[in-house]
């Protein structure tokens, strides 16, 4: 009976929202228009904000997955490129190009298509300003 209750109890903790099955990015928004609601908002708290930025919470979910995204992508490829030929290096150039590849891939894309998108939106308008159009090889 006991390994009943506790099965019954994950599976409602797991339709209440407990369970997660996959990274944030990639979660579809049910919000209208993937917005925050006032609520939200109010709790909402954007890390590391730069002053070009400072209405993140604003943005609709798709953008905000995307600064997200290409941020660590920026990231990455500032990071200082190991010239020598130690196993260290040639190990941290592999790590670099892995992450790099991984963060980066497909962001020239969804940056054109949300730039089409939220033309009208000043405050992402200026937002997505900031990126380069093309950084993918």
């Amino acid at each position: 009976m006991p390994l009943k209750i506790a099965i019954l109890t994950s599976m409602i903790a797991c339709a209440l929202g407990g369970c997660v099955a996959g990274p944030f990015a990639t979660f579809e928004d049910p919000r209208p228009e993937g917005r925050f609601s006032l609520s939200e908002r109010s709790r909402c708290e954007v890390p590391d904000a730069p002053g070009d930025r400072p209405n993140g919470c604003d943005y609709p979910h798709e953008v905000r997955a995307f600064i997200d995204q290409r941020d660590s992508c920026d990231h990455f490829r500032g990071e200082p490129w190991p010239e020598g030929d130690s196993s260290q290096e040639r190990e941290r150039r592999r790590e670099l190009t892995s992450a790099i590849k991984a963060a980066c891939t497909g962001t020239d894309a969804r940056l054109l298509a949300l730039r089409a998108k939220y033309r009208d939106d000043a405050n992402i308008v200026v937002a997505l300003a900031t990126y380069e159009n093309d950084i993918e090889p």
